[in-house]
């Protein structure tokens, strides 16, 4: 959903409210009565079982003019005990009114005067910036997926999480001060902060029942998701209804009833992870469930911190590592996980989000351990040299800050985006493949270190077939529904493929400026496929050759054994009788003899047969120009007849070179062949013979005046054994319609380089 799909002006207005209200409530709070410098603990009173029941305890203090310190425990104001039922309901105070409060300290009473005054309000913004640093950051990061899902729920409520934790801090960091006890503001800007500290708690169970997707129950009846807000309330009746009726002192029970989110607080959490953990085992597609992780994750990271840093401690020694507001910190990468999740694959902005905060929030831990480290040390060395220390401790960090940054946002992209912002790495570490041995493995340990290094969730190389389709040859991953990025691989002998690369879910997409790098992993990419074709080429030729041979074999075999073997031996008992005969009827055996003679003329044409299937006879007894005559002459005595070619016309150099013997064979059959094809298929009046040898190569021509061949022709037999011919000596062979009609058909045949030619 985006925001063109709702009106940018209602947009607007949205957003200006989830800022104007929360802030102005907190201020109005503030404006709404006087201060007197101190701020109370949430709970009004001390815990029960101890003996500071009858008042409350000061947890700061503000004013730095104030007599008053922190655990002083204020047992009166004005000389009224503060643990009477009425006396928070003292007279109104002013701004300007001098106050005589009676407080405990050390176990000893004493009292102390102070003039009431004003609330500073960005003074109080300002001591607790690390308090408010968590609501700023929901509330700036709500705000941006607002504007980019407006109609999501989760959205929606992601914002309204953001205005109730802000209007909350008027319960803390902001909340009761001592004169609000004995006829200040009064309690309510206390109680009004804590009911939105429950609606909060509220708005938190409503995203996780209904993030990614409600279940079939609360998506049929909408309503019952009323109830949701209601537990905070419920919760805070229970305890209520457990702890009142024991409570007797006026200022406890006060307490009890003003405290409302407190026991959603502790509840709520365990809630949350169990609702998170039934939607996630509930949805099985796997985007959704990879949005759901970022949501668990952050908060259970960010949970087992919180309670090792702070809740184990303050049980087991009385305070936590590190100071209260401090540990609010932990929970800054909820909203940022929150995001991820809500604005699913479109995640381009909110990565950069968290590559800028991780590179600020290092590099600012970083340079403040560096510049504190160097000033202590020069500290201990120049005792009385403070302006020098401090001068040389910034010129240190100054000096680190470039190199620092540059390592710190290397670190973080290629925690976030892999290797693409360094190329060198990704193409060095494909160049290590050895794809000699065994391109096919070369490939796929390829797709591999593709994925490794670039984050990708899928990785595939399509190789592209004789017929232009594409057919995977190494795949690493499985695709998740995303756009995959098609490169087309690059090669010096042209494209051989392409390569599929896609991202995993919740990363940033390629871009313009990863084109270079795609081009580049493509080059080395195309280079490994183009091995893993000519191996495989390679292989089909080997295998095609062996195959022949043996079928070649089978057919000597059959001819030798079905053809000349019977007939030799029918010979061999003819030549008995005759020897036999020859003493008692020379006639008859000079019969049998003349009929074996006959016999054996039958043998020598099927011998002379067969050895001419394995290697033209008349090229070793003509040579190839002339055994190409002879053949294209045939042609010419079978149109005397009635078919045949008129004209066959046949072109070679006068003296040609010592050709390879296999050079020969293939150029006379390919000759023949395409003079045979033009004379019975191609109906043509005239054909034209032309050998020519170039460096290191024979050229073939034969060109027809016949109909041509036929658009979207299929190969034949005879064009396909042609082509094999010359891809079995690594050459060259084309077959097309001759732009003034009839037929072409040209074979280039490797030579090799041959001594100075011979005349023929």
């Amino acid at each position: 959903m985006t925001v063109s799909s709702t009106p940018r002006r209602t947009v607007l207005i949205v957003l200006v409210l989830v800022v104007a209200v929360p802030l102005g409530w907190v201020v109005a709070i503030q404006l709404a009565g006087p201060d007197d410098g101190t701020l109370l603990n949430p709970h009004l009173s001390s815990d029960p079982g101890r003996q500071w029941r009858t008042g409350v305890r000061v947890d700061r203090v503000h004013d730095p003019q104030s007599p008053l310190r922190p655990d002083d425990i204020i047992v009166a104001v004005d000389g009224r005990r503060l643990a009477t039922l009425d006396a928070w309901q003292g007279p109104r105070r002013h701004a300007g009114d001098v106050v005589r409060y009676t407080y405990l300290r050390d176990g000893k009473v004493r009292d102390a005067t102070l003039r009431l005054h004003d609330f500073d309000v960005p003074g109080a913004f300002m001591n607790n910036v690390v308090v408010y640093a968590l609501p700023l950051v929901l509330l700036a990061v709500a705000m941006f997926v607002f504007v980019q899902r407006p109609r999501d729920r989760a959205a929606q409520l992601m914002l309204a999480l953001a205005v109730f934790l802000i209007a909350g801090t008027g319960e803390w960091p902001l909340g009761l001060r001592a004169i609000d006890i004995a006829g200040g503001r009064g309690v309510w800007p206390y109680i009004g902060s804590d009911i939105a500290n429950a609606l909060m708690w509220g708005v938190w169970t409503h995203f996780a029942v209904v993030f990614p997707q409600p279940p079939r129950r609360l998506a049929a009846r909408p309503r019952l998701i009323f109830w949701v807000y209601l537990l905070p309330f419920a919760l805070y009746l229970l305890g209520l209804a457990i702890s009142l009726p024991q409570t007797h002192v006026p200022l406890a029970r006060l307490e009890q009833l003003t405290v409302i989110s407190e026991p959603a607080s502790r509840v709520v959490p365990i809630v949350l992870v169990i609702l998170f953990v039934l939607a996630y085992r509930r949805t099985t597609e796997p985007a959704a469930r990879q949005r759901l992780r970022y949501v668990i994750a952050s908060l259970l990271g960010a949970l087992a911190i919180y309670v090792a840093a702070g809740q184990l401690p303050d049980v087991l020694v009385g305070h936590p590592l590190v100071g209260w507001d401090w540990l609010q910190l932990t929970f800054v990468v909820c909203p940022v996980a929150l995001a991820a999740a809500i604005l699913r694959y479109g995640l381009f902005d909110i990565q950069v989000i968290l590559k800028k905060w991780l590179v600020f929030g290092l590099l600012t831990a970083s340079l403040l351990a560096i510049y504190l480290g160097t000033l202590s040390a020069l500290t201990k060395w120049f005792p009385r040299q403070s302006s020098f220390v401090a001068l040389v401790a910034g010129g240190f960090v100054a000096m680190c800050f470039h190199p620092l940054r540059a390592r710190l946002q290397r670190w973080v992209s290629g925690l976030i985006y892999g290797a693409r912002d360094d190329p060198y790495q990704v193409v060095s570490q494909l160049g290590r493949l050895d794809a000699a041995a065994n391109p096919n493995a070369a490939l796929r340990r390829t797709v591999d270190t593709l994925a490794r290094t670039l984050r990708l969730s899928y990785v595939a190389v399509e190789l592209e077939t004789g017929s232009g389709i594409h057919e995977p040859a190494a795949v690493s991953g499985r695709p998740r529904g995303g756009d995959a990025v098609c490169v087309a691989l690059g090669s010096d002998n042209g494209s051989p493929g392409r390569l599929l690369l896609e991202v995993m879910p919740g990363r940033e997409p390629f871009g313009p400026a990863d084109r270079r790098l795609l081009e580049d992993v493509a080059y080395q990419v195309g280079r490994v496929a183009d091995l893993v074709l000519l191996n495989s080429a390679l292989q089909e030729s080997r295998t095609r050759i062996v195959t022949a041979r043996e079928e070649e074999r089978r057919r000597l075999h059959r001819d030798l054994h079905d053809g000349i073997g019977p007939t030799l031996a029918a010979q061999g008992m003819q030549l008995e009788v005759a020897r036999t005969l020859l003493d008692t009827d020379r006639d008859g055996a000079g019969n049998v003899l003349a009929l074996v003679a006959e016999q054996n003329k039958g043998v020598i044409a099927e011998v002379r047969r067969v050895v001419d299937d394995l290697r033209p006879r008349t090229v070793d007894q003509l040579g190839l120009v002339s055994a190409i005559r002879e053949r294209c002459n045939h042609f010419s005595r079978e149109n005397q007849c009635g078919s045949g070619l008129p004209c066959v016309d046949v072109v070679a150099p006068n003296h040609m070179p010592e050709l390879p013997a296999a050079v020969e064979v293939a150029a006379y059959r390919i000759a023949t062949e395409a003079v045979t094809n033009a004379a019975r298929h191609g109906r043509a009046t005239m054909c034209h013979v032309q050998l020519a040898v170039q460096t290191q190569a024979l050229i073939v021509e034969i060109r027809d005046d016949g109909v041509g061949l036929p658009t979207g022709y299929a190969p034949g037999v005879g064009i396909a054994s042609m082509r094999e011919r010359a891809a079995e000596l690594g050459g060259q062979f084309s077959a097309a319609r001759h732009p003034a009609g009839g037929t072409i058909i040209s074979a280039t045949l490797p030579i090799g380089d041959l001594s100075a030619p011979t005349p023929r």
